[in-house]
């Protein structure tokens, strides 16, 4: 008695039965890939709304890094640059859904320019806080609006 073409064989059945395992983490995997991206998206809208620029958001490892793209607020003078960024983490760790997930927010900026086929960027991201230094200042900050 020969197989039909379409059937299976005990070799191809066991195959299917190991890869199974393989396709469910993949697709598990990308099912928080979806909620990191809408995660990004949420905390990406809310910093535009707030300070009418885009930024370009980043998140590794617990990290997440927020770059402003030829931005106006790079010009600010020093200390007022890095109040704003400050001001950004806060906000930023605020927002985040999943804030919680969250060791460490870098702020910085990058310029963009080009022309005659060449690009030249520079970036620097100076401003980095340990969550943990964030939520203190903003619990004093909080404690201190309550008085």
């Amino acid at each position: 008695m020969t197989a039909n073409a379409g059937s299976l064989h005990a070799g191809d059945t066991m195959k299917l039965i190991a890869a199974v395992p393989i396709s469910l983490a993949v697709l598990l995997a990308a099912c928080g890939m979806v909620d990191e991206i809408k995660d990004l998206t949420v905390l990406s809208d809310a910093i535009a709304t707030k300070y009418g620029e885009h930024a370009n958001i980043d998140l590794a490892g617990g990290r997440l890094s927020v770059l402003f793209l030829n931005s106006k607020f790079a010009d600010l003078p020093a200390g007022d640059r890095a109040q704003f960024a400050r001001e950004v983490a806060e906000f930023s760790y605020q927002k985040f859904p999943r804030r919680d997930s969250l060791t460490r927010i870098s702020v910085g900026f990058k310029s963009v320019t080009g022309a005659a086929g060449f690009t030249m960027t520079r970036s620097e991201v100076p401003y980095s806080w340990p969550v943990s230094d964030l939520k203190l200042s903003m619990d004093s900050t909080t404690s201190a609006r309550k008085r």
